[in-house]
């Protein structure tokens, strides 16, 4: 049953500490592919609901109706970023709770949240609002903002001594044509992956490869950290050369995910399969152009 608000929920106060309401209504817009230079169009909805008073006219009861439904949307959203994951051992809720400035980019960010769509529905007002995933005054800004600070990013590793002397790793053929490697593509189909604004790649002895640290913060905030393909349809980007891996990416398949964090959203390649990685960045560079997907 669809959980309608009184308009005298007008009066009370909104705060970032509100409790969970059981009857939110949370979705994910999956992501609409536009090109590296504008933002992703990702964005976070929630429903809210307002009953229409009695003994009022209608004009008066539905404005009413309605301004309860978005304070029950704006909470409804502020429950969704809370529980967003930050990295693989935090979410927004312990960053609301530490840090005023990302207290402020999320205040500003519901009250500026979207109208999606709105109008009567079963005796009440039923809207639903959004608020955007990636962009400045995203949820992204707020995320990364937090975990990066004004920090630049670090240098991408280099290969190990060994492996960078052996060479062992050449190119497959068709990685020469176009000079390289266009991308990245971490195949982490049927795992238990969950997304993340700041995932990363570790090699088996925990040797971090990418991640965060290693991106622009402009960037991150813009576009994400990696880009996430999840389902047989956005799958075939990769295939289609439509991801930002590019035309010609290197497939790697994870052997696990971070055991020793708390949500799994950390991925975990062979020794070897990193320095490849690595080797072949150094002749494509494409980790330095954050060309990194996801498959989930």
């Amino acid at each position: 049953m669809k959980k309608l608000v009184m308009a005298s929920v007008l009066s009370m106060a909104f705060s970032v500490g509100m409790a969970i309401l059981p009857e939110a209504h949370i979705s994910v817009v999956p992501s609409v592919k536009v090109a590296l230079a504008e933002q992703s169009q990702e964005v976070m909805t929630a429903d809210g609901y307002g009953a229409m008073p009695a003994n009022m006219p209608l004009p008066r009861a539905k404005m009413m109706a309605r301004r309860a439904a978005i304070m029950d949307a704006q909470r409804n959203l502020i429950e969704i970023i809370k529980g967003a994951q930050v990295d693989a051992e935090s979410s927004m809720d312990m960053y609301l709770l530490q840090s005023d400035v990302v207290k402020t980019k999320v205040s500003g960010m519901i009250k500026g949240a979207a109208v999606v769509s709105e109008g009567l529905e079963d005796g009440g007002y039923h809207v639903v609002m959004s608020v955007p995933m990636y962009g400045v005054g995203s949820v992204a800004d707020a995320a990364i903002t937090a975990k990066l600070g004004d920090n630049p990013p670090a240098p991408t590793p280099a290969p190990a001594p060994s492996a960078q002397a052996v060479k062992e790793y050449e190119p497959a053929p068709q990685a020469n044509i176009g000079g390289g490697y266009t991308g990245l593509v971490i195949d982490a189909k049927g795992s238990e992956l969950v997304r993340t604004f700041c995932p990363a790649i570790y090699d088996v002895n925990g040797r971090a490869i990418y991640g965060v640290q290693n991106v622009d913060k402009d960037y991150a905030i813009s576009h994400g950290v990696v880009e996430y393909a999840e389902g047989a349809d956005n799958w075939q980007g990769i295939g289609l050369g439509t991801t930002r891996a590019g035309s010609n990416p290197l497939i790697v398949k994870i052997v696990g995910l971070q055991e020793r964090a708390t949500n799994k959203c950390d991925v975990i390649i062979s020794v070897e399969e990193a320095d490849k990685i690595l080797i072949e960045n150094q002749r494509s560079g494409f980790l330095n152009s954050y060309a990194v997907v996801f498959e989930k």
